[in-house]
């Protein structure tokens, strides 16, 4: 069976017995949905055929899905609309059921999008913890904006999301009337038809305004934009604090001339070079361990040099363990951000990077003590120097 027969075959079953209008809506949507996964796992490397079959996969059987998307489709027209306007760039994800918590829940979807850290958080109980802390919420989905009591000017969360009812202009089935899928920082359940934001795209947006921005614990962390607190995660739906550094690292790969801060444990791989540092610091101390790294071609498009970077709390003893990028096995600690701009400028399309991070050319790195903060200043680099030759496993 080709590609395109198993992707129709699919696309029936998930459709049938379905009024033709009703067919159509929902055919429309899941082609746009698979579509932005098959180019995730295409930019990860996989041949076509492969990327779509681990696609759907991932969405489960079509009779399944036909049972969420339906229950999406039951909403008032008025409302499904603005739903599903609002999140035709989100990505399609496993049904779960979430608990009502008071807290700002967390949410964990089958698959973490590429490339990017993601933080998803439920709109609903984000928007009831906001209002309860005086924020004031307003907006459409796919572009709120908010208040803060004291605060002069609004914030606006960009969502990466066009106006709702645009045309997709590379679609050409019928009915396709959704913008086009290229974001993941809204995402949908369709069993419960609530919605997820990425808390990135929220902290940014708090940044940009000049808000102070903190984070305080690792494990359901309290997040501090400016005079508000949010309490996150719940102990059913946990959030994690990992993902919301790179905002903080993010000035830092400005300055040194490199795209993004990147974690490998985002490049959906599971061998790494693994580095133990130590240091003279209270346990549960969080540091970061940077160094300049080019994406190979299955990761990023062109040239594209990005901050490799990990984190790792103090541990007994006052260890630190960290997971870098597999190519990084060598590394030179100093305290010299100079070291890493060179080492930036270096990796350009036409160096040897076989040659980088290895015995006879160890990559330039640094060990940051993170502070919580995520906006001004978020670190201090740590005087560790000497070489670091990690594990590759």
């Amino acid at each position: 069976m080709s590609e395109d027969d198993d992707l129709r075959t699919y696309l029936n079953r998930a459709t049938r017995r379905l009024q033709r209008h009703r067919a159509q809506e929902i055919r429309s949507e899941l082609l746009g949905h698979i579509g932005a996964r098959v180019e995730d796992f295409r930019l990860a490397g996989f041949s076509d055929a492969e990327a779509l079959r681990r696609t759907l996969r991932e969405l489960g059987e079509p009779g399944f899905v036909q049972g969420g998307m339906q229950r999406v489709y039951l909403w008032p027209g008025a409302l499904r609309l603005s739903l599903l306007g609002a999140l035709a760039c989100g990505a399609l994800v496993t049904l779960l059921n979430i608990s009502a918590l008071a807290q700002v829940q967390g949410y964990h979807p089958a698959f973490t999008p590429l490339p990017g850290p993601y933080t998803y958080v439920d709109t609903g109980s984000l928007r009831q913890e906001l209002e309860k802390a005086g924020v004031q919420v307003q907006g459409p989905p796919d572009a709120p904006v908010f208040s803060l009591p004291g605060q002069g000017g609004a914030v606006l969360i960009d969502t990466g999301q066009g106006a709702i009812g645009q045309t997709d202009p590379s679609s050409t089935e019928a009915g396709a009337e959704k913008t086009a899928f290229v974001s993941r920082t809204l995402i949908r359940d369709y069993l419960s038809g609530r919605t997820f934001i990425d808390l990135n795209a929220v902290v940014a947006a708090a940044v940009r305004a000049g808000l102070d921005a903190r984070v305080e614990g690792w494990l359901n962390p309290r997040l501090h934009l400016g005079t508000v607190t949010l309490a996150l995660g719940t102990p059913e739906q946990p959030v994690d604090a990992s993902s919301l550094y790179p905002v903080a690292l993010a000035p830092l790969a400005r300055t040194l001339g490199l795209a993004e801060a990147r974690s490998a444990r985002l490049d959906d791989v599971n061998v790494f070079s693994y580095h133990t540092l130590k240091v003279d610091a209270p346990a549960g101390t969080l540091y970061a361990l940077v160094t300049p790294r080019r994406l190979s071609r299955g990761l990023g498009r062109g040239d594209v040099r990005v901050l490799a970077y990990d984190l790792a709390p103090v541990g007994p003893g006052g260890a630190l363990e960290f997971r870098l990028p597999y190519e990084l096995p060598y590394l030179e600690l100093g305290d010299d951000p100079a070291a890493l701009r060179a080492a930036a400028a270096w990796l350009g399309e036409q160096a040897d990077i076989t040659a980088y991070a290895s015995a006879e050319r160890p990559a330039p790195a640094l060990l940051l003590r993170l502070n919580g903060q995520l906006s001004g200043q978020t670190y201090a680099v740590a005087s560790q120097r000497g070489p670091s030759v990690g594990e590759q496993r």
